[in-house]
């Protein structure tokens, strides 16, 4: 009689499990923010990666400077590794771990996507690999989307997932812009820069591209974020533009700021596209644009379309609502249509976000 078989059970623990799950869709990771999310920071978590890789479940690298010097210690998942999710019913299909690599250009895009990434699942966000993510929107093989982030109930909002250095070539814009036409879903566009108003080359070359070709404008939303990290002065703490407007700047996170600021909050059609919330204050209605997640469309349709004369229509202004760094752009783009008084725009910051929600 043949002894019957339990269960898989691996040597790993559940913290290891779920890094190597995580090497296997985002393909490569910065050895020091696997360490902050996972370890809570300090040398015991490098011990541990290190311990992992001695058995040979991942293997470490490193992004490379212009300079030729190293640079970041980044870890990528071995053929041992896939074979262990395989066992454990982690994956259901097997791959080499040759295939799931990055040319230099590809890593140093991926790994500041992916400390975003596995901050984002900390919070309850689903991420799904670039691998994946092509199949479930039948995008080619070579698209230059990096992953698919989709947000927690009751939004369950589904972002797609690009990245822009500090230049971007032509053949990219375009390329971009035909898979932005192909789909209505939101796109998040992370461009690296220093500074959160700073306008790189390629943001600015991305802005007039797709103002002149109007990608998209009137179907999908297309989420412009700067990829810039600064210390918080009065805790110590590291924060990350991304990161925040993920967060915070979702319609029920602004749903509950809006409650606690407004005499009423409801919901109501949009001629112009660009939201579904209204408030009232002292017996006026105002239509809300949300701008914490830098949403291009939105603002565009608002600055476009919400005239004097449709105001005289329909008796409603708006409000739009940004962090308090956006306030001038977003004043200047509505005035480079039409300067309006009854257009308003409003800047909050993280933690007015934060003190509005309701206590779990």
């Amino acid at each position: 009689m043949t002894k019957r078989q339990g269960p898989y059970k691996t040597r790993l623990s559940e913290r290891d499990i779920v890094i190597l799950e995580e090497l296997y869709q985002l393909q490569a990771i910065r050895a020091r923010d696997l360490v902050d999310v996972y370890f809570n920071g300090g040398d015991y978590g490098l011990q541990r990666l290190q311990r992992v890789c001695d058995k040979g479940y991942i293997e470490r690298t490193y992004t490379v400077k212009n300079s030729g010097q190293r640079n970041y210690s980044v870890y990528n998942i071995t053929d041992k590794g896939i074979e262990e999710l395989l066992k454990l019913g982690k994956i259901a299909q097997e791959r080499r771990a040759r295939d799931l690599r990055l040319t230099g250009w590809e890593m140093l895009a991926r790994i500041d996507v992916s400390k975003v990434a596995i901050n984002l699942e900390q919070m309850g966000w689903e991420i799904v690999g670039s691998r994946d993510a092509k199949q479930i929107l039948g995008l080619p093989w070579n698209s230059s989307i990096q992953c698919l982030f989709r947000s927690p109930v009751p939004e369950r909002k589904q972002y797609r997932v690009y990245y822009m250095g500090q230049t971007i070539k032509e053949n990219t814009l375009i390329k971009l812009q035909i898979e932005l036409e192909e789909d209505k879903s939101s796109s998040l566009i992370m461009y690296k820069t220093d500074e959160i108003l700073e306008e790189t080359p390629a943001y600015l070359d991305f802005v007039k591209h797709y103002t002149e070709q109007r990608i998209s404008l009137y179907n999908s939303s297309i989420c412009l974020m700067p990829l810039v990290e600064w210390e918080n002065a009065a805790t110590g703490e590291r924060q990350n533009f991304v990161i925040n407007a993920l967060l915070y700047g979702g319609q029920p996170q602004l749903e509950h700021y809006l409650r606690n600021q407004y005499d009423r909050v409801k919901y109501g059609d949009n001629r112009y596209y660009f939201g579904n919330i209204i408030v009232e204050q002292e017996g006026q209605e105002y239509l809300v644009c949300n701008y914490l997640q830098r949403d291009k469309m939105a603002l565009g349709m608002l600055a476009e379309n919400l005239t004097l004369e449709e105001y005289r229509k329909t008796g409603k202004g708006a409000i739009v609502i940004t962090w308090n760094g956006f306030v001038r752009e977003v004043q200047e783009i509505i005035d480079s249509y039409q300067k309006r008084d009854f257009i308003k725009v409003k800047g909050i910051t993280v933690q007015d976000i934060i003190d509005s929600q309701p206590e779990e």
